[in-house]
């Protein structure tokens, strides 16, 4: 010990005294104030016991007695050391009993998430390559409609748009003459590009190749992964096509004021197909696309049906093949691509040794934990899944939201399906779960919007041949201008049909499920709310500006 930081007294002291002060203080392995209270009080000790002595024999010979009275220096610091944290202040103890509470804690989460960091994820599988040799099927690029839309794309001007700017869902009786005329002018410069778009439909199949550039794939590990960034390059895709749905939309309106029915038609057949042609099991953004390209198209046949004189042949085609359509794509939304990005995540995230086929890494964390505090507990606790627990999560979360589109909104509400805990496992429910209980919502809009449009084609077609309108769906049906009476999927039956004095009234009873006797909720201005959580969804009689589309 420096003896400069003696106490005084030690000096005093006979050495084999000083010695074994200094041994005792050593031996408590303590805080250094707390040694200092210690050296001075054992050095006040022994100076008060010395102080008598008239020698220094005497001296030493007390000092030696004394120090066999307390005993080994070892020994005497430890119950020192002992006797003094005794003696400390309650806040004190709480104090160093938490830091040292959380010091374990805090070695315990380190030991816990160094498995986190040690190996590395094993890249076995191209996903992009292999959902787009899945979409292919090996059929011929030939059949594929996807370079032809994007030519079409290619095509557009920009100057179209910003003359078209909204008027495109207008009819164009309700224009002035200078806009009709620039609408002409914007459909004829754009023919070629609509021209192109419509040989695209014409071909049986779509597919986008995922694996075909820079814009899809991100090098990793040596081997192609999906590109984080392909979402934004899809985006910049789809605007485009919805530009050329808008073109498509307008022309169709302009081709039936000037009484060009059948070609209207015709545009709205191409428009219908474009739709259902991005809802073929591409990504989940590009069906959306597709489903809002379709419901556009729904909304001109019944605008134009309600504004012209249609044919009875006229009606006949479009029905027909309106029928032949909705056949081949009656789930509008998959959701193959979707679980294809979380297969990708899972050869990232997570090892491939060991049972069970790998740890999760660090950088999986965010996808098997949604909440703060199971990810706490998990961690703690070794309870977070494997690899192939985590993907049997995702094949049971997708396979449970298919279901959800396969059953109509009366049948969950009849199975009580109100608890999305029941559906959708904790894996996903705060990622995905809201958003397909919204897609699924959108999918039965436009499935009701099929089923509404085909009942009406076969009224007016029966409206035309007969002169009349028929009594009821079941008198459709028995002259043969339905298959089947179509089921309304809000309700326990078929759409509602009601013949009136000037034609007849046709309605779903709507996301409330109750039947309101065909009358639409309203908005302020006194306008329909067609997708409204109120009133019955009215599709006939159409109103003006009204919106059949889901938005």
């Amino acid at each position: 010990m420096n003896k400069k930081k003696k106490d005084p007294m030690l000096n005093e002291l006979p050495a084999v005294a000083a010695e074994y002060i200094d041994r005792v203080v050593k031996k408590m392995r303590y805080r250094k104030r707390v040694r200092r209270e210690v050296q001075e009080e054992l050095a006040d000790h022994f100076y008060e016991a010395l102080k008598d002595c008239t020698g220094d024999e005497e001296k030493e010979l007390r000092a030696r007695q004394l120090i066999a009275e307390f005993g080994d220096a070892k020994m005497l610091g430890i119950l020192l050391r002992r006797a003094k944290k005794r003696c400390r202040p309650l806040w004190r103890k709480v104090l160093v009993r938490s830091i040292q509470a959380a010091g374990i804690l805090i070695l315990y989460i380190i030991i816990c998430s160094s498995r986190f960091f040690i190996g590395s994820a094993n890249i076995t599988t191209n996903y992009a390559k292999w959902y787009t040799d899945k979409q292919k099927q090996g059929r011929d690029e030939l059949l594929n409609a996807g370079p032809y839309f994007d030519r079409a794309a290619a095509m557009l001007e920009a100057k179209w748009l910003d003359i078209l700017g909204e008027q495109y869902g207008i009819w164009p009786g309700d224009m002035n003459d200078a806009d009709r005329l620039a609408l002409r002018q914007v459909l004829t410069e754009a023919g070629p590009a609509l021209a192109m778009l419509a040989e695209g439909v014409k071909k049986p199949c779509y597919w986008k190749d995922y694996a075909a550039g820079p814009e899809f794939l991100a090098e990793e590990a040596g081997l192609p992964a999906i590109n984080p960034k392909l979402m934004d390059s899809m985006l910049d895709s789809l605007g485009k096509y919805r530009q050329l749905a808008y073109l498509l939309t307008a022309r169709a309106l302009l081709n039936a004021y000037q009484g060009d029915v059948a070609s209207a038609f015709e545009d709205t057949l191409t428009l219908t197909g474009f739709g259902l042609h991005l809802q073929d099991k591409g990504m989940l953004i590009a069906q959306l696309v597709g489903v809002a390209i379709e419901a556009l198209a729904s909304n001109r046949v019944f605008e134009i049906l309600s504004r012209t004189t249609v044919t009875s042949a006229t009606l006949e085609r479009m029905q027909s093949e309106l029928e032949k359509l909705y056949a081949r794509h009656d789930r509008p939304i998959a959701l193959d691509g979707e679980k294809v990005f979380w297969y990708d995540i899972a050869q990232h995230v997570f090892t491939n040794d060991g049972r069970g086929g790998g740890r999760v890494l660090y950088n999986g964390l965010p996808y098997i934990f949604t909440k703060w505090p199971d990810a706490i507990w998990g961690l703690v606790s070794f309870g977070y899944p494997d690899r192939n627990q985590f993907l049997e999560r995702v094949n049971s979360f997708f396979s449970r939201a298919e279901e959800m589109f396969d059953k109509t909104p009366w049948q969950r509400q009849a199975e009580k399906v109100t608890d999305r805990k029941e559906i959708y496992n904790p894996l996903m429910l705060g990622v995905l779960g809201p958003a397909i209980d919204r897609i699924a919502e959108i999918t039965w809009w436009l499935r009701t919007s099929r089923k509404a449009l085909i009942t009406a084609l076969a009224a007016q077609r029966f409206k035309v041949e007969t002169g009349r309108y028929a009594a009821s769906l079941a008198e459709l049906v028995q002259a043969g201008y339905l298959r089947t009476i179509v089921d309304d999927p809000y309700g326990p039956g078929p759409l509602s049909y009601r013949k009136t004095e000037d034609g007849f009234v046709l309605y779903s009873f709507g996301e409330n499920m109750k039947d309101d006797s065909g009358e639409a909720a309203r908005d302020e201005k006194g306008k329909i709310k067609q997708w409204a959580d109120e009133g019955d969804w009215v599709f006939w009689p159409v109103e003006k500006n009204r919106a059949l589309a889901p938005k």
